[in-house]
Formats: C-alpha cells, structure tokens, sequence
C-alpha cells in the first residue's frame, strides 16, 4: 500500500481493535474505523478475514472514492460485507465488482468468496444482530467484526450494539 494512503488514514482517525469478547466459545475482536477525507482505509486486523459493517454517511462521496474503499475492504480481508446507510445498494455492487477484480476465479468455484449484503430502512440494532449472527457461511466463521464508518458519526452507536449483540444482550 501506498506510503501516501498509510499517512492519510493515520492522520484522520487510527484503526483499532476496541475490544475482544467470547462469543458461542470463540474469541471474537471488534473493531471501529471512521474514515474521513481524504478516505483510505486500513485493517487493524493484520491480514486477518473479518465482516464489514459499511455504514455510509458521506451524499457527496463519488463512485471512484467508493470503488477504492471497496477494493481496500476486499484486499484487507473482508469476507462479508454488510452495507447500510446512503446508497447501501450501491456499496453493495461495488465492494461485489472489487471481489470480483481481487478474485476473479470465484464464480467457477475456486478463489475467496466474498459475501454481501445491503440493509436499507433497518436500525442499527437490527443490522448488528445480523452482523454478528448471519455473516458466516461456507468455511468462513467469523472471529473478526470491523465497523467502517464512512463521513459520519454513528460508528460508536453501531460497534456499542455491535458489543451487545455479541454478549447476548437486549439493545434495548
């Protein structure tokens, strides 16, 4: 990765792993990434796989900006991505056309599938449930839960129920 993107992220917000947590006898870490402009993202998780919850608040992010978040998601590691805030159906596509540049021999069977979904007019409780109970499939368990909080500020609310979802606990 570019040295230039490296600075960039580092200087609007630091990745970090928040917190790790037992989950169904399983260690599982959560993490949160506020992107600001100029955005390029980096995984605090060190090549490790890990769910996306993209939660995207930026109406003036341009479709190249999109594509080059999702192509870092998808070289970082994401193997599911769960996409909500503006244009959800749009992250969608995009981090599916990045997954399909990275991995191009998936739809014959071989390769890393990438997952995705897109939640429009759900909560954040409702997204985070899914999230931490709906994301595994195949060989993939997810032990890595990263939340990408794009020109926004509901990133802390989402990894907190994020957090409870996980400890079995009511949102409420």
């Amino acid at each position: 990765m570019p040295e230039q993107a490296l600075r960039s992220n580092r200087a609007v917000r630091p990745a970090r792993v928040n917190a790790a947590l037992d989950f169904q006898g399983r260690e599982v870490a959560i993490g949160l990434v506020k992107l600001k402009r100029p955005y390029s993202f980096i995984s605090p998780f060190q090549a490790r796989e890990f769910v996306a919850w993209v939660i995207a608040e930026d109406a003036a992010l341009d479709g190249e900006e999109m594509y080059q978040i999702s192509l870092s998601l998808v070289e970082a590691g994401c193997r599911f991505a769960v996409c909500s805030g503006i244009e959800c159906s749009i992250w969608d596509d995009a981090i599916d056309y990045a997954a399909m540049e990275i991995f191009p021999d998936t739809e014959h069977g071989e390769g890393t599938l990438v997952m995705t979904s897109w939640h429009e007019n759900e909560n954040l409780e409702e997204i985070a449930n899914f999230v931490t109970h709906c994301t595994g499939f195949e060989e993939f368990v997810p032990n890595h839960y990263l939340v990408v909080s794009i020109g926004g500020n509901s990133g802390r609310e989402a990894l907190d129920f994020v957090k409870k979802s996980l400890a079995g606990k009511s949102n409420d």
